[in-house]
């Protein structure tokens, strides 16, 4: 899986390998793999108050033609995108708009727990409710 983490960050800004679990063996390896390739580690908990960064991630180069690519295979990405790029080249005149617009689109957090427990029990995501009390 973390191999495949650091095939599929190559286009992003950032790479993050979210597990759910973790042995205490294996946490000294992937501090290793973090140094060596910069992919940082989230354990996602099924209240995501109680998640936590265990490895940050290391920034990378921004891969243009895997973007360009996957954004001929995916609408929703190119979208997403060409909402970014807007933004980006938007004149003083109509930044604050396109900022705003992207904002609202796509920055849409979980309020608390009970929002959370409720987003888990819609989407059919594993869930214990003790760790929402």
């Amino acid at each position: 899986m973390f191999f495949q983490a650091v095939s599929n960050s190559s286009w992003s800004y950032f790479g993050y390998l979210v597990i759910f679990e973790i042995s205490d063996n294996i946490i000294d390896e992937l501090e290793r793999l973090n140094n060596s390739f910069g992919i940082g580690v989230i354990i996602l908990k099924a209240n995501p108050f109680k998640s936590q960064i265990l490895f940050q991630a290391r920034k990378n180069k921004i891969d243009y033609q895997t973007i360009d690519k996957l954004c001929n295979v995916n609408a929703k990405y190119s979208e997403f995108i060409s909402k970014i790029e807007a933004v980006l080249t938007a004149s003083e005149k109509y930044l604050k708009a396109s900022e705003k617009e992207l904002f609202t689109l796509y920055n849409n957090p979980l309020k608390d727990e009970e929002e959370a427990l409720q987003y888990c029990i819609k989407y059919n995501i594993p869930h214990n409710k003790k760790d929402f009390e």
